[in-house]
């Protein structure tokens, strides 16, 4: 006889997501079996869902003890959220990333032998459900293996940054492959990415009460002018930064490419290894996106000083290297010219999303400003310091 913990309800795990793990649980051919149920978001954690950590441990049909850790994301309720951030569309894109996209590019890497070490890791999913207000996934909890949040308030330092390059490379690496070898069946798992993620209508105006404070950091009139022209030319639908659907050098981005999406393993106090979550934002676009989001809402301006080509060159490297391993050709999926062009062109986009974005990623209590309160959208200490460093570089190199 099946048993669950007393838990299960204490912390809040809705009654449809309760009875789906106890489904799960069934299906894992559990036979004996208790579930326990913690909470694994708090303030500031995961700003579209609420995270449990859900643990079943017991006896399976053939006698063997074993103990399935999970991660149970639930889309939120707030009708407040759903009328500023298109919270279901972001459900149903990371769904269909799980079931179509992962096991379509992760295919690829086993197909060429690729060693463990040099793969991106796709994380596996055990249930998606994509019923409206009920919007559920569950996947593997990667802390069971012993990996971490980073602070989100402290930029990266190096070897967390190189990390990031360098998995974001694999991870474009696929999507390139597979749109050179199998058009076919790239189309067929890719052509809801293709589909732009539209904002609802109060989006613009949740994110524009950040422009002024944005904006008051800068000293110079003309300077304040340059950064209003920018923003303002985004919030009225002129968007430089959206996909040309056309163009042969798009991939598949992760979209939201930024230190709380991601996790890392740490081996005397080295860090070895990550993993990336949260694909609700996955997208047809330059792969420049993603490299400038983790650049500009993950560091600061002596890392970005002291290793920013650095980092543009590692990114091809690994690219180069993982295509050619993969059986295409770097010079035709993504010449070096286009790569260098497209960095030029695409990379004030991470000026885009720290101005909108850094409000919200450095900001002390995330949830509460998203839901109700900061409505005058003020800006901690930490984060004037980090956007104005970034819109005087911007600025001071004639970028935008």
């Amino acid at each position: 006889m099946a048993s669950a913990s007393n838990n299960v309800e204490d912390v809040g795990m809705p009654p449809f997501a309760t009875k789906m793990i106890r489904k799960l649980a069934r299906h894992l051919r559990f036979e004996d079996y208790q579930i326990s149920v913690g909470r694994g978001s708090f303030n500031g954690d995961n700003f579209l869902g609420e995270i449990f950590r859900v643990n079943i441990s017991g006896r399976k049909v053939n006698k063997i003890m074993r103990t399935v850790n999970l991660i149970v994301k639930i889309a939120p309720k707030s009708m407040r959220l759903r009328r500023v951030l298109p919270v279901r569309r972001f459900f149903v894109r990371e769904i269909q990333s799980h079931l179509y996209l992962f096991p379509a590019l992760d295919d690829l890497q086993s197909s060429a032998h690729l060693p463990m070490e040099e793969r991106f890791y796709f994380t596996t999913s055990y249930e998606c459900v994509p019923n409206e207000h009920h919007e559920m996934i569950v996947i593997e909890d990667h802390s069971a293996n012993g990996f971490q949040k980073y602070d989100r308030l402290k930029p990266l330092d190096y070897d967390h940054l190189q990390l990031c390059i360098t998995n974001l490379a694999r991870f474009h690496a696929t999507s390139f492959v597979l749109y050179s070898k199998d058009t076919e069946t790239f189309q067929a798992v890719s052509s809801s990415f293709v589909q732009k993620l539209r904002s609802n209508d109060g989006t613009n105006s949740y994110f524009s009460r950040f422009v002024p404070p944005v904006v008051s950091l800068l000293d110079d009139q003309n300077d304040q002018n340059r950064i209003i022209r920018f923003v303002n030319s985004i919030l009225n639908g002129r968007d430089p930064f959206s996909a040309d659907e056309t163009c042969p050098y798009n991939v598949l981005t992760h979209g939201d490419f930024w230190i709380n999406n991601l996790l890392f393993k740490y081996i005397e106090g080295k860090v070895t290894d990550m993993r990336v979550l949260d694909w609700q934002t996955t997208r047809w676009a330059s792969p420049i996106i993603d490299i400038a989001y983790i650049i500009f809402t993950g560091t600061d301006q002596a890392t970005r000083a002291n290793h920013y080509e650095e980092m543009l060159n590692l990114y091809y490297k690994v690219l180069a290297r993982n295509i050619t391993r993969m059986g295409s050709n770097i010079a035709v999926c993504y010449p070096e010219h286009v790569y260098r062009d497209q960095i030029k062109r695409m990379m004030p986009f991470g000026l885009q999303i720290a101005i909108f974005g850094l409000p919200i990623v450095l900001s002390e209590i995330t949830d509460d400003t998203i839901n109700n309160n900061n409505e005058q959208g003020e800006l901690s200490e930490n984060c004037k310091q980090r956007l104005k460093d970034i819109m005087l570089y911007f600025l001071r190199g004639n970028m935008i």
